[in-house]
């Protein structure tokens, strides 16, 4: 318990992003002499409080970090514990990918509702491709008896499909073709193949760093993890322990302190750009600038050169601020901004209607780009053809990509296609706009771009090139905005940035009017710490990297510092790289629903659906949900 409380010590409310009450929650709590009794405590003393999820948080974050970094052997749940808490305990495990633990509480929980929670989770994550798991699996099944699912012939279908992918090739020619496979295309086969090399472990030489990064897999999203753990005779290794300490959450924070309090210098000595972040956040630019000055100076790559040199300027720059009168002309200096929107207009009907109302209230410029096409969410991750669904039918389709889905339902998937165009909606959305504010719309073809990555780069995975023509469509953004204030001289200070198909119902004028010139402040922060582009509000000093990313990306040569990085990870660096801190936005500040996507309506969806399925005789394993739902 004395690591326990020399952690909590270190916790610092405003840092971790927590109340003061639900930190002293802990430390009340904490004073007991065994884990179990502080779960026990936690619960009878605070649970009617408003503060006790976070508390409950908070104390599971600090105890599996413990147990992650080796300095527990086991995670031990007292039996006695309520349900709620054991369900939450339970959730932060399958988050780590802990699965091994989960059972063992499994065991340890003689609870109906737990056991049906576990195997709903295990079921959904198609866990019984592991053969670890699949004995635990079938042994929660035996609970159950109105459940639906055949495990056994998924099982067979698996392994008669194993088979024939390993029959005429070794084990490091499939790792090569897994390296090299577009997981949109064809996502049953690359999880197949994925699960199959992770279960290799020793035998997968130089396998370490492919399975210590987050893989796009739907079907199994937090289970990266576990693939490390696997791979390590099922002991949290280092490649575990360092992909933890990057999450973006809790957890990830409090093993970063941990590590960084036990050895600073191995932090230091591979410090990527989203730990310098997170360093900076949790000890202060000051403290971390210093602790490098005086210790750990030499150079370790070039873009943590780049960083250190502008977080320095960056402290010289806050040095020479607080030093100055907070309000030289002693008028309040509000910012000015504009609100920038670009990419395909998928959902759009849904979002535009709230930015055109914020831009008329607010009188403020709108700039956006996109293409002639409205689209449809495209590829397997993130939930993307369930957002073309009914909201009851979402969870059926996990995993699935548009591309699995038309091959089988080619009419059903025609009908969920929308049938309008850009300038269509546009026009609709809106009419009647004319003096009211600055609107600039570019809506243009996707083939210039399409042939100019032909030409620059060759052929690229679809996932990437769609991630260069979003950075394009900002880059046309960009240009329109540059125009503008080159006639209008109107003295932006601030962009918003948002996805069209992102909804938004409120955000804050604090956020906008009082947002420091040296931050990027950004709705959605992704497990490994990195910006994602739903919502972003920028300096327009800083608003240049989003070219440079575009530029980095269309150049025949890749970056010598970036690379050909792609999506989030391309933006948060190049942010970071200069020096820019980035803050999630706080919730008082803006209420987000979520990316959207143009939905039939149930009845049509049903009725086309259940019409084809009479065509199609056996009807694939992965839509028997969706089928059974309808």
């Amino acid at each position: 318990m004395e690591r326990l409380k020399k952690l909590l010590s270190k916790v610092d409310e405003n840092s971790f992003n927590l109340t003061k009450l639900a930190i002293d929650q802990v430390k009340s709590s904490i004073e007991f002499a065994s884990i179990d009794s502080v779960y026990v405590n936690l619960y009878q003393n605070h649970y009617e409080t408003e503060t006790f999820a976070q508390a409950l948080e908070l104390l599971t974050s600090l105890h599996f970090s413990l147990y992650i970094s080796g300095e527990i052997s086991e995670i031990s749940i007292s039996k006695d514990l309520n349900e709620d808490i054991a369900r939450k305990v339970i959730y932060s495990l399958f988050q780590l990918g802990l699965y091994d633990e989960i059972f063992k509480l499994h065991e340890i929980y003689k609870n109906q509702s737990l056991r049906k929670y576990v195997y709903s989770v295990a079921v959904d994550r198609n866990l019984y491709k592991f053969d670890r798991l699949y004995a635990k699996i079938i042994e929660l099944k035996a609970f159950f008896k109105d459940s639906t699912v055949d495990f056994e012939n998924l099982r067979n279908e698996y392994l008669v499909q194993t088979k024939e992918f390993v029959k005429n090739t070794n084990v490091e020619d499939l790792y090569v073709q897994l390296q090299t496979a577009d997981f949109n295309k064809d996502l049953s086969k690359y999880i197949n193949k994925y699960i199959y090399l992770s279960q290799q472990g020793a035998a997968l030489p130089n396998s370490q760093s492919f399975f210590s990064q987050r893989k796009p897999l739907p079907v199994l999203i937090q289970n990266h993890k576990w693939f490390i753990v696997q791979a390590n005779e099922y002991k949290p290794s280092t490649a575990y322990i360092d992909s933890v300490s990057d999450m973006s959450s809790l957890i990830g924070d409090i093993l970063f302190l941990s590590l960084f309090e036990s050895n600073p210098k191995e932090l230091y000595s591979k410090i990527s750009v989203a730990k310098l972040h997170k360093a900076i956040r949790i000890f202060g630019l000051k403290n971390v600038l210093s602790v490098w000055r005086r210790d750990y100076s030499a150079c370790v790559s070039l873009p943590i050169e780049l960083a250190k040199r502008n977080y320095e300027l960056t402290a010289h720059n806050i040095h020479i601020r607080e030093g100055l009168p907070s309000n030289l002309s002693g008028i309040e200096q509000q910012n000015k901004y504009a609100v920038c929107i670009s990419g395909q207009l998928r959902g759009a009907e849904k979002c535009l209607p709230f930015w055109r109302k914020h831009c008329e209230e607010n009188k403020v410029p709108l700039f956006l780009s996109t293409w002639e096409a409205v689209g449809y969410p495209t590829g397997s991750e993130a939930g993307r053809l369930g957002r073309m669904l009914p909201p009851r039918l979402r969870n059926k389709v996990k995993g699935i990509s548009d591309d699995e889905f038309n091959s089988v339902f080619p009419s059903t998937f025609n009908s969920m296609i929308p049938t309008y165009n850009s300038q269509d909606l546009i026009d609709k959305v809106f009419s009647g706009v004319e003096g009211s504010f600055s609107l600039n719309v570019n809506v243009e073809s996707e083939e210039y771009i399409e042939t100019l990555v032909e030409k620059q780069r060759g052929a690229v995975q679809r996932v990437h090139l769609n991630q260069i023509k979003m950075f394009y469509q900002m880059y046309q953004v960009l240009e329109m905005l540059e125009k503008y204030e080159s006639l209008q001289r109107s003295g932006i200070t601030h962009i918003i940035w948002a996805r069209p198909d992102y909804q938004v119902s409120h955000i804050g004028q604090e956020l906008i009017h009082q947002h420091s010139s040296d931050t990027v402040s950004t709705s959605n922060i992704s497990d490994e710490g990195r910006m994602l582009d739903y919502l972003m509000v920028i300096p327009i000093e800083h608003i240049s990297v989003l070219k440079e990313c575009y530029l980095n990306l269309i150049s025949s040569k890749p970056s010598p510092v970036f690379g050909y990085n792609h999506g989030p990870r391309l933006i948060t660096d190049m942010f970071l790289s200069k020096g820019v801190i980035i803050n999630a936005i706080n919730n008082s500040q803006l209420t987000a629903h979520g990316l959207q996507a143009w939905s039939i309506d149930e009845h049509s969806f049903v009725s086309n659906f259940k019409k084809e399925v009479r065509e199609i005789n056996p009807v694939p394993p992965i839509f028997q949900d969706l089928l059974a739902a309808c």
